[in-house]
Formats: C-alpha cells, sequence, structure tokens
C-alpha cells in the first residue's frame, strides 16, 4: 500500500517548531516521519530530478557522517528510535548527487572529481547508494576548489581531493558548461566566484553554527539562463544577545 501524507498539514505543524510550546516531539509524531521519508524517497527513486525545484544530496546525508555529527543522537533523544534513523538514510540514499540546469550550469554539494569525462557518468550513477571512498560520487558530495592549488591534491578534510582553477577551466570546455555551482563551505558574501567565474560557491545558511558571521544567499536562474543572486545578512549581534 503507497503511504500517503497530508504536506499541507505536516509543514505547518513543522513551522510551529520552536514557537511558544511548539516542541517537535509534539507537533509531529515518529510515524508520521517514517512516512514522510517513504514518500521522499519514492519520489526519488521515480524522477530523474524533481519536476519542480531540485533537492541535491549533501555530504551529511550519509549514515557514517550524521551518526557521527548528531542526527543519530537526535533521532534517539527525540523519538528514541534508531529505526527513525534508519528510515531518513534509506531516503538520503535516493537522492541525486547532482544536477544538471538547461544543460549548461552543473551543480552538486561538494565539487568535481578526477574520475569524471562525461555526463553520462553522472546520468548512470546508482541509486540508491552511499557512495564509497574513493569514488566520483564521494568527490561531488566532498571535494574542495583551491585558489592555491593546480591540478588535482588531496583533501585536508581526509577525504576526496581540492582541485584548481585551471581543472574548473579544463572541464567546463570539456563537457561544454558555462558555469559549475556548489556549495560544501562557508563564504564571507554567502556566494563567491573562483576560476574566472566558472565556478560559484554558494552557501544559504547566515550567522553559520553560531561560530561566523557570513551572510547566506541563493542563485536564481532565469529563462535565458541568467543568473542573479540574493544575499541574506546575518542577524545583528545585538538583536542576538536580545
Amino acid at each position: 500500500m503507497t503511504a500517503t501524507i497530508d504536506v499541507d498539514n505536516l509543514m505547518s505543524r513543522l513551522l510551529n517548531v520552536g514557537m511558544s510550546g511548539g516542541r517537535l516531539t509534539t507537533c509531529v509524531n515518529e510515524q508520521e516521519l517514517q512516512t514522510c521519508c517513504t514518500v521522499a524517497k519514492s519520489v526519488f527513486a521515480s524522477q530523474a530530478y524533481p519536476e519542480n525545484f531540485f533537492m541535491l544530496r549533501g555530504n551529511h546525508e550519509c549514515p557514517a557522517i550524521n551518526r557521527v555529527y548528531g542526527f543519530y543522537e537526535e533521532c534517539n533523544r527525540r523519538y528514541k528510535s534508531t529505526r527513525l534513523w534508519s528510515q531518513f538514510q534509506d531516503s538520503f540514499n535516493w537522492m541525486p548527487l547532482c544536477g544538471l540546469i538547461g544543460s549548461r550550469i552543473l551543480c552538486m554539494h561538494g565539487g568535481l572529481s578526477p574520475h569524471l569525462q562525461s555526463l553520462d557518468q553522472l546520468r548512470q550513477l546508482p541509486r540508491p547508494q552511499d557512495p564509497p571512498n574513493p569514488s566520483i560520487g564521494i568527490d561531488l558530495l566532498w571535494a574542495d576548489p583551491d585558489q592555491w592549488v593546480k591540478g588535482w591534491q588531496a583533501n585536508t578534510r581526509g577525504v576526496s581531493y581540492v582541485f584548481g582553477q585551471d581543472v574548473v577551466s579544463d572541464l567546463c570546455i570539456k563537457l561544454d558548461l558555462d558555469l559549475v555551482a556548489r556549495a560544501h563551505q562557508v563564504v564571507q558574501d554567502g556566494y563567491e566566484f573562483f576560476a574566472s567565474k566558472k565556478m560559484v560557491t554558494i552557501f544559504s545558511a547566515p550567522h553559520y553554527c553560531g561560530q561566523f558571521d557570513n551572510s547566506a544567499a541563493t542563485m536564481k536562474v532565469d529563462e535565458n539562463m541568467v543568473c542573479t543572486f540574493v544575499m541574506y545578512k546575518p542577524t545583528p549581534k545585538a538583536l542576538r544577545k536580545g
């Protein structure tokens, strides 16, 4: 039997979390979250890219990472359920690792891969998968640009690579791309160009982890493939203290 869920009602209750008296565990029960994961997984599985917007996988949508960085503990603390955590992992494994906009803009969370030679390689990436290390999938989630590097070097994160401006320029020519859009790193203004504007890092969380005073940004691509950016300033410190 196909799981069903009243999405509008669920979203309304989720948006009330944090309001006066609004706690996640009292607004949404475990079964509803499991159903939401099941429905999301079925959408990821049935579409090569979602019809209305792109939701790409990030490096924390992997069990080895979110088990260590708090998500596993949060599921146990809030719902006393490892089963819920596992349900999320099943859905994460179906998320697309990259997206292609208008055949001109390639998007991913992390970065490029030395194994990437054609767009067909990306189209043929199997799902579901928990990307093995090393692999193109791991690089799409973890790789970083580095202005001081030429070619490829080991990443100080301990996984994947850092790559230079030459790599971006060469790959854009090889794959016939105008731009590579990625996230994965805090940038002060919310977005930052690299490799003569052939790559852009977009970071959408202002005041990241309460430790940075970075702005956030989103990128809009219109029907003529023109990109514009919207910046979101962090809350002033005086207001945060109040």
